[in-house]
């Protein structure tokens, strides 16, 4: 039955052609439900060749208008809207939507990825969405926030050379000194290749002989110039030097100034903000704060700027394999129309490119902690214990937490302010998002002109303008030629993209609601038209449109028809006319970048320090701190001086070698002589007394010191010579005494060095430097080693008040102590004390 029912229906179609329902008669026979006009124009040649069809049927192919013929051939097939639809089957998505999709929605994708966050909580993702859904303000955001930083930077250099005058003694004629320097310093780098090179050139060219004189009259020229040539060089360098010092001054300014916009947003644009908060904190005992600060701002800062370059990179590499063969190679389908989708969203190139230009800090608390740091360390004002907070004029923090007195403008309305909590949850849309700058009109009216605005709002939007000019066209020369469904997509999303703009410039105009409720009216819009677009380009690059009708144009032309010859079509586009269109359009997105930047240099310049600009700040920090602590140290040295030396002589006890004491003082710093032969040198300083203090040996002669064995034998002090290199005691050891009770410590050292078993806390060592309340002992052992003793004094003893902390011993004793001890043996030596030996070193 099914037989006789096809041979009734081809001939109805011989008979009756005009009557015939062809998507019934031709639906069996077709085996795939997708539109694919490649496996159409096959199907329907196969139906031609096994005369299921004709090739002359009216209501399935189309007439050629200069010959009348139909278009039926395998080599040029056009079909009717009727055809399309009986031969060709319903409307589908593309058979291969997953490789166009990873093709160039993908690379759209990584862009979009790429795009700097701002340091808030989840809300950060709502960058995203306000990207896709208001880009034209968002670009314009990014350019504003670079245009502030580069107000900062001038503002900072006008600050400094009004009441800086070294400043501006140094930078008066900094441009004529650098010139010079670039000069002298290119002449002689010239000088040094030249001075190898041009003769090497000689011999290689015309022999050793000619590269021998050249090189011997060249090189009397350079020894003749050489020392007069480095002099120079030497004097430019310094003074660029010190053109640079200030010019980092300038820099330090103005990166902690763009701090305080970061947290303060358009609040901070107010008239004289800049100008009162320099005024307060802004002085030469608070510039090593300063410092501090600017090189944690920096440092906190992400650079992840050429990551962006290299997915910038991935996206124009994937435009231009699609062009170049060599590159990408023979693609399965030949690009078309979703050209246009890639290139639309290509403004997302310089919307990534901003955003990490710009960068973010990895915490929002990290520029509050800063800059509050940098406050509480320079303000001037007092800090009161009662919550503080950002109010609407400012933010008002420039102590703690705990802070009410924190406005560095006095006439500021302080009475709105409530908790940390309320400035956490409006930093997302009060300027800590670069992409959401409400407070821009408002202060650009302030200081620019009108005109000058509008030409910002147009500049900011020509990358959509851009993206929009280079779809529009491709999809006019893709198939079908001219205007086209996929061209609605097109018009929709551009409009809506400028209605969002508009929008969002009304509600923030009229000051629409509190912040939040603007900020959530316009997100939720952003949302719809973001997301709403992105999915009607990407539902358009994988066959959306993918129908008879739009295929046919139906709805522009009387007489739709529908060509199945496409892919040589595609090819020579691909060659000749959108290379035309694309290139263009991507090298403007990349001039655009280029062209932000460099207009504002100077405000990158405040924020993108380099490795060796932060470890000068580190490094200006460290010297500071050190300077600070050695002064410290030189105070409490200084008053503790005397007091060092009477309360050492007052704890010898009974049993010990009585002391006399001799009346304390002054002391001054000199260096250390140098050290005789066979003698060596002690490092630093010492602290010796006036000239009415007895010298060193005089005062160890004085001293009536014995070294008593057990048997009651003495040591006469003519075998003992004087130590070198200390500050003895201003007492001398008298007659020895009976031995009193042990002491706090007793240090014991036998001949081989080791330490006694009855001192198991000794730390051996050439030196020992330990902490007895805030004064410094250091017993050389080496020194009073040094001495001519008897045959057999087997060990020396030392006692020495008990330290704060026990002394621990080191596993091995040092090798120097060994050498230091050869006069040790056997013979028992009875517990002495040779008197206080101090020495200070620094």
């Amino acid at each position: 039955m099914a037989v006789i029912s096809k041979i009734v229906r081809a001939v109805e179609v011989a008979l009756l052609p005009g009557t015939v329902d062809w998507i019934s008669f031709i639906s069996p026979y077709r085996t795939f439900p997708f539109l694919e006009r490649d496996r159409c124009q096959n199907f329907t040649t196969s139906l031609i060749q096994n005369r299921v069809i004709t090739g002359n049927e009216t209501d399935l192919f189309a007439k050629d208008i200069t010959t009348g013929l139909l278009l039926s051939s395998s080599s040029d097939m056009v079909l009717t809207l009727g055809g399309c639809e009986a031969l060709c089957g319903p409307r589908s998505f593309y058979v291969d939507s997953g490789p166009r999709f990873m093709t160039w929605v993908l690379p759209i994708t990584l862009l979009l990825s790429n795009i700097e966050l701002c340091p808030t909580d989840k809300r950060r993702y709502s960058t995203l969405i306000e990207v896709l859904g208001n880009p034209i303000d968002s670009l314009w955001n990014l350019t504003h926030k670079l245009q502030t930083w580069n107000g900062l930077y001038y503002f900072a250099s006008e600050y400094l050379l009004k009441h800086d005058k070294a400043h501006q003694r140094t930078l008066s004629s900094s441009a004529k000194r650098r010139t010079r320097y670039k000069i002298l310093r290119s002449a002689n780098f010239v000088r040094k290749i030249c001075g190898t090179e041009v003769p090497n050139l000689f011999r290689t060219l015309w022999g050793n002989k000619v590269g021998d004189m050249v090189r011997g009259r060249w090189d009397t020229n350079i020894q003749l110039r050489e020392h007069v040539e480095s002099d120079k060089l030497k004097a430019a360098r310094r003074k660029e030097e010190d053109i640079m010092r200030q010019k980092m001054r300038l820099r330090v300014g103005a990166i902690v100034l763009s701090g305080f916009e970061e947290l303060l947003g358009g609040e901070a644009a107010m008239a004289g903000f800049y100008d009162a908060l320099m005024t307060e904190l802004w002085s030469e005992e608070n510039y090593i704060h300063w410092v501090k600060a600017a090189g944690q701002l920096a440092g906190a800062r992400t650079d992840q700027f050429l990551r962006t370059l290299l997915a910038v990179s991935i996206y124009v590499f994937q435009v231009a394999s699609t062009f170049v063969q060599g590159v990408g190679g023979d693609p399965p389908t030949p690009p078309g129309g979703i050209i246009a989708s890639a290139l639309f969203l290509s403004y997302l190139v310089p919307v990534a490119v901003l955003s990490n230009c710009i960068g973010a800090f990895t915490d929002r608390r990290t520029c509050l902690r800063i800059i509050s740091d940098l406050v509480e360390n320079t303000a001037p004002n007092d800090i009161h214990e009662r919550p503080i907070i950002a109010s609407k004029l400012a933010l008002i923090t420039l102590g703690s937490p705990q802070s009410d007195e924190t406005s560095l403008m006095p006439n500021l309305d302080l009475s709105k302010a409530t908790s940390w909590d309320h400035y956490f949850h409006q930093s997302h849309f009060s300027g800590g998002n670069p992409t959401y700058r409400p407070f821009k009109i408002a202060n650009l009216k302030d200081t620019w002109s009108i005109r000058k605005i509008i030409f910002t709002v147009i500049w900011s939007s020509t990358p959509v303008l851009a993206g929009f000019a280079g779809a529009f066209p491709i999809l006019l020369y893709a198939v079908p030629i001219g205007f086209s469904c996929r061209h609605i997509w097109l018009l929709l999303v551009f409009i809506l993209t400028l209605f969002s703009l508009l929008f969002s410039l009304s509600l923030h105009n009229i000051q629409w609601g509190p912040p939040h409720r603007r900020w959530l009216a316009i997100l939720t819009k952003d949302f719809f038209i973001g997301i709403g677009s992105l999915l009607v380009i990407v539902i358009s690059a994988i066959g959306g449109f993918n129908s008879c009708v739009c295929w046919g144009r139906a709805w522009w032309v009387d007489n739709p028809v529908v060509s199945l010859m496409t892919e040589e079509f595609y090819k020579l586009q691909n060659q000749t006319t959108f290379p035309w269109i694309v290139t263009p359009v991507l090298v403007f997105q990349l001039f655009f970048c280029g062209v932000v930047i460099a207009a504002n240099w100077r405000g990158v310049y405040v924020v993108r320090w380099s490795e060796d600009a932060r470890r000068w700040a580190w490094e200006e920090e460290q010297r500071v701190l050190v300077e600070g602590k050695r002064a410290v140290q030189k105070e409490a040295m200084g008053e503790a001086d005397g007091e060092v030396m009477s309360e050492t002589v007052a704890r010898t006890e009974e049993g010990m070698v009585k002391t006399k004491q001799m009346p304390v003082v002054s002391t001054r710093e000199v260096p250390v002589p140098e050290a005789s032969p066979g003698e060596e040198a002690q490092e630093g300083f010492r602290m010796l007394p006036d000239s009415t203090a007895p010298s060193v040996d005089e005062e160890f002669h004085d001293a009536q010191a014995r070294i008593t064995e057990d048997n009651g034998n003495s040591v006469p002090a003519e075998n003992v010579e004087p130590v070198r290199g200390t500050v003895e005691s201003h007492a001398a050891a008298q007659q020895p005494q009976p031995p009193d009770p042990a002491p706090d410590i007793t240090v014991a050292v036998d001949h081989e060095g080791q330490p006694h078993d009855k001192d198991p806390e000794f730390d051996h060592g050439n030196f020992q430097l330990q902490k007895y309340n805030r004064r410094y002992f250091m017993i050389l052992w080496k020194d009073l080693t040094k001495t001519s003793l008897p045959q057999s004094p087997p060990r020396l003893l030392l006692n020495l008040p008990a330290p704060s902390a026990p002394l621990r011993p080191r596993p091995d004793p040092s090798p120097d102590l060994r050498e230091m001890l050869p006069f040790a043996q056997e013979a028992p030596f009875s517990r002495t004390y040779l008197g206080p030996v101090l020495t200070m070193t620094r």
